[in-house]
């Protein structure tokens, strides 16, 4: 499996890695089984782990197909606020390209009251564990622009924080919509 710009490349290349210890290890051991040598049991052991790993990678790959096809920004981050995964929804949203925002933070989006902002709700959402489901507007890309954000903690198996998970949609239009219909009742109203 190649390398997938939306996420470090070193988790991909270690799966892969992983997967090829696995499949060296069986070859291995099937070959001293054919040998007489081996034990047929640490064969099956090694050739269910390799099934294993090769139904991971398949639901691993689904799902970095979800988020690569997402219409919101669908996104990432670790516990010190970079990203570690934005799918090109994301990407176009703030007019970065995805590898460049891996490994950044929010200071590579906003401007730095916005970015203060991002950053401090974050800390928040991982210091209480709770949901967050927002509408804030936050200058990008020198435009005023309405976002809604919705932000959980991502937790490792250990139960260990990992960071954050978080889906963002652009408002701006919606809004802009919803007020000139507003504006127009008014306006139709007073006649």
């Amino acid at each position: 499996m190649n390398g997938h710009p939306m996420v470090h490349r070193d988790l991909l290349q270690s799966v892969e890695h992983a997967r090829e210890q696995l499949r060296g290890l069986v070859a291995r051991h099937a070959g001293l089984a054919a040998a007489g040598a081996g034990a047929p049991e640490i064969r099956d052991a090694l050739g269910e782990l390799v099934e294993r790993l090769e139904r991971l990678q398949t639901h691993y790959a689904m799902l970095l197909a979800i988020v690569a096809r997402g219409a919101d920004a669908l996104y990432a981050k670790d516990r010190d606020g970079r990203y570690l995964l934005m799918n090109p929804s994301g990407a176009a949203l703030f007019g970065v390209s995805v590898e460049s925002i891996i490994g950044r933070d929010d200071t590579a989006l906003f401007d730095a009251a916005g970015a203060a902002r991002v950053m401090e709700l974050d800390r928040e959402v991982m210091r209480t564990g709770k949901p967050y489901s927002g509408e804030a507007t936050y200058v990008v890309r020198g435009v005023a622009t309405t976002l809604s954000t919705t932000l959980t903690i991502w937790n490792e198996p250990s139960g260990e924080l990992r960071g954050l998970i978080g889906v963002t949609r652009d408002l701006t239009e919606h809004r802009k919509v919803e007020a000139a219909a507003a504006h127009e009742r008014g306006r139709l109203r007073s006649l």
